[in-house]
């Protein structure tokens, strides 16, 4: 990147402030495959911080919040990489931007 270049943030509901390209990736882990604008149902694994990403990401996409049901507490790699061994399995559910904005 040059000294000119910027990167694109947003801040989020919980007053984190987040690069709108690590949105779009924490976004991508939970869309619907067929369209984005549908609802949200994913079964995911990953930190606590990982997870508060994609509820920023999900309002961020579609105007609602997630909501996640962890299913259990696992001990090990988050899928996404991190290094935190404190992941969970969460299903994650959204009503998407359709119904959000009465698309």
């Amino acid at each position: 990147m040059s000294a000119t270049e910027t990167i694109e943030t947003t801040t989020g509901t919980n007053g984190k402030v987040y690069a709108v390209a690590a949105l779009r990736e924490a976004f991508e882990w939970v869309q619907d495959s067929s369209n984005w604008k549908n609802p949200i149902n994913r079964i995911v694994v990953g930190t606590v911080d990982e997870l508060e990403r994609v509820n920023e990401a999900v309002i961020f996409f579609t105007g609602a919040g997630t909501r996640q049901e962890i299913l259990s507490p696992t001990i090990g790699t988050p899928s996404r990489g991190a290094r935190d061994v404190r992941v969970f399995t969460v299903r994650v559910t959204a009503p998407g931007y359709y119904k959000t904005c009465g698309a």
